[in-house]
């Protein structure tokens, strides 16, 4: 069951108030009305998990969505996941061709620096830079844009500074700012998390861990989704699937994705069927294929099989 845990769910399983959240936040800035959202919460808690859903429903509706990820601070530069939402933003489109964003480019180009000249600047506050990302992105996208940014907990002050002054602004854009972070341990992203709750057009969304009914049906969506996928492959007769064994079937290998606990002999007395019906001719006969299949499903084989 370990393996199924760390596999994405197709459905978003206990978390109906921060979706319907996310859904009004994004529909709020497609009107006009940006928003910027924080999903807080333990590792693994399903804060991207919640992210790719917005990004997912982004896209359904056309339009456009950036995401940049923080990393450690061992390896971390100045602006890396804003440059990196930025850059994936204007991979595929050219930067607006507008008379009153020149005099913001040489604020962007620590930001876009593959995109735009250097020039000599004198050191410029958090928010003016940050106003030069808002004034840039209500020119390429007028009709919303999501930016999401990953493990804020990792950015450098820089960015945290910068992201700051976003969530104050972001209620006067199109723009849609989605950032995770961890709780802790204490950093310059938590700190400006704290200070942003509350704040007019943030939504500080804190995450829990799923309740015992939740999680359960998670398990079951989970399950029931790789059992799907389970049942394709045997459809498209993919023997690799099976890891080479020729003996299991669509009913052997149903019931090891879902987990089904039976007694060892219910499998070897199957595969032993299965033996003596199809491949009884092989050298060893019907016992030694059993015990074969038997191995494959992780059973005892040390001890004789009634075939």
């Amino acid at each position: 069951m370990g393996s199924v845990a760390q596999q994405l769910c197709p459905v978003v399983v206990g978390r109906d108030a921060e979706l319907e959240a996310l859904r009004a936040s994004l529909t709020e800035a497609v009107a006009g009305t940006g928003r910027a959202v924080l999903l807080v919460g333990e590792p693994g808690i399903g804060k991207s998990r919640l992210a790719r859903e917005v990004a997912g429903w982004a896209i359904e509706e056309g339009v456009p969505v950036a995401t940049g990820r923080a990393v450690p601070a061992t390896t971390s530069a100045a602006f890396r996941p804003m440059t990196e939402a930025l850059l994936q933003l204007f991979r595929r489109r050219p930067l607006p061709d507008d008379a009153g964003l020149e005099r913001w480019l040489p604020l962007l180009q620590p930001l876009l620096p593959a995109l735009i000249e250097p020039s000599p600047a004198a050191e410029v506050p958090p928010g003016v830079r940050g106003e030069a990302v808002l004034q840039l992105l209500g020119r390429a996208a007028p009709g919303g844009v999501v930016v999401i940014l990953e493990d804020l907990h990792w950015a450098d002050p820089d960015t945290v500074a910068l992201v700051e002054y976003l969530g104050d602004n972001v209620s006067e854009t199109s723009l849609l700012l989605v950032l995770t972070l961890r709780d802790g341990p204490a950093s310059d992203a938590v700190d400006a998390a704290r200070r942003l709750r509350g704040r007019s057009g943030v939504n500080h969304l804190a995450l829990g861990r799923l309740g015992r009914d939740d999680e359960l049906a998670r398990r079951r969506q989970l399950l029931a989704h790789r059992a799907a996928r389970e049942r394709v492959a045997v459809d498209q007769h993919d023997p690799h699937r099976f890891g080479g064994w020729p003996l299991a079937g669509p009913v052997e290998r149903r019931d090891r994705c879902l987990g089904v606990t039976r007694e060892r002999h219910v499998h070897e007395r199957c595969y032993a069927r299965r033996a003596r019906t199809g491949m009884g001719e092989l050298p060893g006969g019907p016992v030694k294929i059993a015990r074969m299949g038997a191995a494959s499903q992780g059973g005892d084989i040390s001890t004789p099989l009634a075939a």
